[in-house]
């Protein structure tokens, strides 16, 4: 890939190392797929003897890192297309069948350079969570949000100095694929500047560590104010503009927040 890092390849490498479970195999395909989606096949990185060492790496049984050295072998990296044995294969290996359908789909949004329809972002807005109705692991977007309850929340004192009464907040979230969470707060109070007062909304984007305590485990964060229309905003009902409040727009995250985030993970919706 045009951005491929091969510090941050290691890592991922090695994390993978340590996911396990062999009664939880879609957790383990689903790690895998991610780690396929965001690099390739180890063929197209790794030279000898590297790639031998991967494509046989000796480890816990079951774990993420072994499913792609089972793949990796089996369609003869780093062969640039797969021989026909090998597709014989997958119509009987889920696991092969299923990374190389997430290869493909990293080489098609990489080559062409595709955005998505869905959430309107690049290979970097998608990843692979699990399908819970299933069992299995499916390709998701940033189309989908989450939000937290309550619905609204007070928000306390969001801009003093400014801020004139209380202020309510909506809020949603969704799991990114390095177990963090990108959040987004949109926050309604009235605020009193150069003698005029003001309808306004923070929109924040957050990247944390826990959804629930997202100023607590805060990584990075921007905040974007909008001032509304409003004929008196000392008479808008804040906690019922925070109740109808919109959930993200697709590829909204990505557009507002200034540093480059690591793949989307997400469930399929109830």
């Amino acid at each position: 890939m045009s951005s491929f890092d091969p510090a941050v390849c290691t890592e991922a490498m090695r994390e993978l190392t340590s996911v396990t479970g062999v009664d939880d195999a879609p957790e383990e395909l689903s790690a895998a797929a991610n780690f396929v989606l965001r690099f390739g096949a180890l063929g197209s990185f790794l030279e000898e003897p590297q790639l031998t060492q991967a494509q046989f790496w000796t480890g816990p049984p079951g774990a993420a890192f072994s499913l792609i050295g089972h793949w990796s072998v089996q369609r003869n990296d780093p062969a640039e297309e797969p021989s026909h044995e090998f597709r014989v294969h997958t119509q009987t290996c889920d696991v092969c069948r299923f990374l190389e359908d997430i290869r493909d789909t990293n080489d098609v949004f990489d080559e062409q350079e595709l955005t998505c329809e869905t959430c309107g972002g690049g290979l970097d807005a998608h990843g692979v969570g699990i399908y819970q109705a299933a069992g299995t692991p499916a390709l998701y977007c940033v189309g989908q949000w989450q939000r937290t309850e309550p619905d609204v929340f007070d928000a306390g004192a969001v801009e003093p100095g400014v801020q004139v009464g209380p202020a309510y907040a909506a809020r949603w979230w969704a799991p990114l694929a390095d177990d963090t969470f990108a959040v987004v707060t949109r926050t309604y109070y009235v605020g009193y500047t150069d003698g005029e007062y003001a309808l306004i909304r923070e929109d924040d984007y957050v990247t944390c560590r826990d959804p629930n305590y997202p100023d607590r485990t805060q990584i990075h964060a921007d905040t974007y104010v909008h001032h509304l229309d409003s004929d008196d905003p000392t008479f808008e009902d804040l906690h019922q503009l925070a109740a109808e409040s919109f959930p993200p727009d697709p590829g909204e995250f990505n557009q507002n927040y200034t540093v480059d985030l690591p793949l989307f993970a997400l469930p399929v919706p109830a």
